[in-house]
This record gives C-alpha cells, sequence and structure tokens, in this order.
C-alpha cells in the first residue's frame, strides 16, 4: 500500500467532472456567440449547461454571471444587456429581455 488513503484521481479525460466542466464551457461560449441572432437556442443553451452541473455536482461559479438569472440570455454588454456604473462603487446589470437587475460591488484598487 502506498499510504494513499483514498482512490487515485483519475486524469481529466475520463474524469465525469472534468468532461462536465469542458462541456459547461463549450455551452456557455456557443450561448453568447448567437445570443443576438437567436435568443432562443442561446436560452436553450444554457439551460443545458445548467442542468450539466446540477448532474454532476459542478459549481458555475464566475460562470453565473454570464446569463439572466430570470429568462437565462446570455448576457452580452451592448447588445442583451446594458451595464452602468452607479454611486458607492457599484456595477448594475440590467437584461434587455426581461428588465431584471444584477447589482455587484466593485472593489477600488
Amino acid at each position: 500500500m502506498t499510504g494513499s488513503a483514498g482512490r487515485e484521481r483519475q486524469p481529466d479525460e475520463t474524469n465525469p467532472r472534468g468532461i462536465a466542466n469542458e462541456r459547461i464551457d463549450i455551452l456557455l461560449k456557443l450561448a453568447t456567440e448567437c445570443a443576438k441572432g437567436r435568443p432562443e437556442r442561446a436560452r436553450k443553451y444554457v439551460g443545458l449547461a445548467r442542468k450539466i452541473g446540477a448532474r454532476f455536482n459542478v459549481r458555475l461559479g464566475e460562470r453565473k454571471r454570464l446569463f439572466c438569472r430570470e429568462c437565462l440570455l446570455p448576457l452580452v454588454p451592448g447588445s442583451t444587456c446594458i451595464v452602468r456604473i452607479a454611486k458607492g462603487g457599484r456595477q448594475v446589470t440590467t437584461c434587455v429581455s426581461c428588465g431584471t437587475r444584477t447589482v455587484r460591488r466593485i472593489l477600488p484598487k
């Protein structure tokens, strides 16, 4: 016995979570590319990415900010969302489709 208490980790090619992460990235990239011309297809891609994340227990993390919480439309500044800086160092992102606002703090440098 080599002293490792658990199983050896499998490489990313055979690790289901690694494959799920890759597929989520691909789907979100496709969604942002077709968000302006085909919003329904973009919503479908985002929905599939979320389902894959839930199925394989993969957190989206920073990728959550790439789409609207309400309508699942990818947020592309200038075409599908409006981004502005509010008082107090806050970034307000407004979805053009449903009007949902997301507020994030901007930390000073």
